[in-house]
């Protein structure tokens, strides 16, 4: 909150500083600072910017280091972390591209629960994480929807809602879902059950020996 400071860490004149937040205005469309004396602070808009704008510096600084040593022919490590119940198959065929495309990337894949996985990511311990989209890291990271998944009912032979096609979500009322621990699809649809205030009789846990 120290223009003269913030000139002098990036290295520039405070004029420059001024105009180039001037700048920054104009495209936004409204004030980022408000300066009171000494008690300049960011307006609701600049508040808004800042995660956008660190997101923004994080990735040019990570794609700085990452050109550097792919000129220098060192290896790089691309960690990769998919969340329990997230298949690795469908992503296969686009690392073995860039893998050709960049011979020196050595690809780290790992896998967790999504909390334990979002907190790698957060401490930029994992550069690409494949899960459902989580709030804690929504405004922090960019994400992209990759692929869809259907999950089809599975019902006993007989069973009065075998003989439709299409059912509503009241008509799930008192089933019992599977459920594999640690998953977060599977966390996500009964919350989302739940929400839909259907009433989930307890679960089917399915056990994976490894």
């Amino acid at each position: 909150m120290n223009f003269t400071s913030a000139a002098a860490k990036c290295n520039i004149s405070h004029p420059s500083l001024k105009r180039t937040i001037g700048l920054l205005k104009a495209e936004f469309g409204g004030d980022l600072f408000r300066r009171e004396r000494n008690l300049t602070h960011l307006t609701d808009p600049g508040q808004r910017m800042v995660p956008l704008m660190t997101r923004c510096v994080e990735n040019a600084d990570h794609a700085s280091r990452l050109a550097q040593a792919i000129r220098s022919r060192k290896s790089v490590s691309l960690k990769l972390a998919l969340r329990d119940g997230i298949l690795l198959e469908p992503s296969v065929p686009h690392l073995l591209q860039l893998a050709k495309a960049f011979p020196q990337i050595v690809f780290k894949i790992q896998r967790g629960n999504p909390a334990d996985l979002e907190g790698r990511l957060k401490e930029d311990e994992v550069d690409i994480l494949l899960g459902l989209q989580s709030v804690d890291v929504r405004d922090r990271f960019q994400h992209w929807p990759l692929y869809q998944c259907e999950y089809p009912p599975v019902l006993r032979a007989g069973h009065p809602m075998s003989r439709k096609t299409v059912f509503s979500i009241e008509e799930l009322n008192a089933v019992s879902p599977l459920h594999r621990p640690d998953c977060g699809v599977a966390t996500n649809q009964r919350a989302q059950l739940r929400e839909a205030a259907v009433t989930l009789q307890p679960a089917l846990k399915v056990c994976t020996r490894r």
